[in-house]
């Protein structure tokens, strides 16, 4: 009997540290995803950014093009 008690305390004692690991990685996650959220938010906006520059070098290449 006393042997079964010692189990069971053992998987309250290994359940409870299995809750703890598990509430600390979705924690862990939560902060993961809302930094990937960010980096491709940031992400979009350095496309657009790009794509404005590109379309304005093109335009000035046709500028300059119709100038010579």
């Amino acid at each position: 009997m006393e042997e079964l008690l010692t189990l069971l305390e053992t998987a309250k004692s290994e359940r409870a540290a299995t809750l703890r690991e598990f509430m600390r990685l979705k924690k862990e996650l939560a902060l993961t995803q809302r930094r990937v959220d960010e980096l491709r938010g940031e992400n979009l906006e350095l496309k657009r950014a790009l794509h404005a520059a590109e379309h304005e070098v093109t335009a000035l290449h046709s500028g300059l093009a119709a100038m010579t």
